[in-house]
């Protein structure tokens, strides 16, 4: 071989290499070891593969396209979705928004790296573009055409109120205006270039009954069964219900038929502590109903006619008073004491005997025996 075609082959070479790494550096995150290789158009994947295992290329036209197994193919003819894309997220930040390509995909199908599944119903990737997701748009990948892109519509459960066309500033379910003390959240869209807001279900749920609006002024203002009524001031132990209306509070009752509103004297009947009035009711107090009927708890109603209109004694027994009989227990007792309550069948008393002095044990006790002589023997017919 002559010295003049050993350099032109030396130059030859040196030149197909200097070419390798300019298609390499235009493809910086194609290079040794990477597991993808992004473009923003087929027509600039790398014709050189190097991995950590071996170094090859395509030649001519073809391009690589697929790795693990290689595969070369001509790119330039992988053409861009025919339909429009729609994506919020970005599949290579370092390009820009629209249809983009990794040289290095193997999607099983020739040609492996165009992201073509068995459906045939996707090519590429739409990558989104950062100043639509800052929108809370999502970004619209441009039909047949390779990294072009527009914002499109909003997120799901965002929404444009103010109609700017830009940023969808309202998202159903967040805190209304970011005010917390308005108790609402957007929920349905938008009205009036604003967007619409409900009360929250929380705590009993929340109600706006000053008609001030559930995202202007106080918004849901009232508490359900927890702010006083009228207008936040408990009148006569009454709450706000539902509808903004009226409720008793706990373990209060309206019992005088006037109702709980505003107008009226409220709910002024406290269970288990209000005595009944109207009519003769010793000691009697109001239930956990306007009807119910149970006794002072230091009373109780022996003869069983608790509640027979202006005729009843109500509780006629008090709770530890002197006995005057025993039908529960007669003739247990030689002297009746302190009352302790009804027994079925009758009153129970205590026995109210005087203590003695048990010899033996030197212990208070009740000690009766028929025997004169509880000790010694007796001899004659005199008193011991």
């Amino acid at each position: 071989m002559n010295t003049k075609k050993l350099t032109l082959i030396i130059l030859s070479i040196a030149l197909l290499v200097f070419s390798f790494q300019i298609v390499i550096a235009a493809n910086t995150n194609c290079g040794s070891g990477n597991a993808s290789c992004w473009v923003s158009n087929p027509s600039l994947c790398t014709n050189l593969a190097t991995d950590n295992f071996e170094g090859w290329f395509c030649t001519g036209s073809e391009k690589v396209c697929g790795k693990v197994p290689h595969a070369c193919y001509d790119t330039s003819t992988i053409a861009a979705p025919s339909t429009t894309g729609v994506s919020s997220t970005q599949a290579y930040a370092s390009l820009g928004p629209g249809y983009i390509l990794d040289c290095f995909a193997n999607d099983g199908l020739i040609p492996l790296c165009n992201n073509n599944p068995s459906t045939g119903s996707t090519v590429a990737w739409c990558n989104a573009n950062t100043t639509c997701n800052g929108y809370n748009r999502n970004t619209n990948c441009t039909a047949s055409t390779w990294s072009q892109a527009v914002c499109g519509n909003c997120f799901a459960n965002w929404f444009d109120c103010n109609g700017d066309g830009q940023t969808c500033e309202v998202n159903n379910g967040t805190t209304c205006l970011g005010n917390a003390s308005l108790h609402s959240t957007y929920n349905g869209g938008c009205s009036g270039g604003f967007g619409t807001c409900t009360c929250l279900a929380t705590g009993g749920g929340w109600q706006d009954c000053d008609s001030s609006g559930t995202s202007l002024g106080n918004g849901c203002e009232i508490n359900t069964g927890v702010t006083g009524f009228p207008f936040g001031s408990a009148y006569n132990n009454t709450l706000y219900a539902g509808s903004c209306g009226s409720q008793c509070a706990a373990t209060w009752l309206d019992c005088n038929g006037l109702g709980n509103g505003n107008n009226t004297n409220g709910c002024e009947v406290k269970q288990s502590t209000t005595q009944r009035s109207g009519w003769a009711v010793n000691h009697t107090l109001y239930g956990t109903t306007c009807s119910a009927i149970i006794c002072d708890p230091s009373y109780y109603d022996f003869n069983g006619v608790l509640h027979n209109g202006n005729n009843s004694d109500g509780c006629e027994i008090l709770i530890g008073e002197a006995c005057t009989s025993n039908t529960s227990i007669p003739g247990a007792c030689t002297n009746l004491a302190t009352d302790t309550g009804f027994a079925s069948g009758g009153r129970r008393c205590n026995c109210n005997e005087t203590p003695v002095i048990n010899f033996q044990t030197s212990v208070k006790a009740i000690y009766n025996s028929p025997l004169p002589l509880l000790m010694g023997q007796q001899n004659g017919p005199g008193k011991v």
